[in-house]
């Protein structure tokens, strides 16, 4: 599917209220990151400040699937995102995604997405220092 989103999401209760978003668009064959945010059920809001990058080609868009990867920092100090510190989050995943209006804006997702049933933990990969 041309100009189309998918993505990653994650809340407490994994719903859209208060979810942080990062979102993938295919908008005329070119690949966007962008870091969101919803505070209930309708469209997302573009963070003021953009947290996602990478440092390569993001993915790839060929034959309906969208495929892409992306870094973010566990705490970013960005109100609308969701630390990965002491909290566990459940994640969304809107596998069908959606399509991207004429202008390039999401529009809602074509199925519910998949939901984690467990609360999610991102730690750091790195061996935390122990006081002796």
């Amino acid at each position: 599917m041309q100009n189309s989103w998918t993505g990653l999401g994650i809340s407490k209760d994994g719903s859209m209220v208060n979810a942080d978003m990062m979102i993938v668009k295919s908008f005329g064959g070119v690949l966007s990151l962008h870091d969101m945010y919803s505070h209930g059920y309708g469209a997302p809001s573009k963070d003021q400040q953009q947290d996602l990058f990478t440092p390569n080609v993001i993915g790839t868009h060929a034959n309906g699937v969208l495929r892409a990867q992306f870094m973010r920092k566990r705490r970013t100090g960005d109100k609308n995102d969701r630390s990965f510190v002491d909290e566990c989050w459940k994640m969304m995943f809107p596998v069908t995604g959606g399509k991207l209006d004429e202008s390039g804006n999401i529009t809602a997702h074509i199925e519910t997405p998949l939901v984690t049933e467990k609360e999610v933990c991102i730690r750091s990969c790195r061996e935390e220092k122990k006081d002796d």
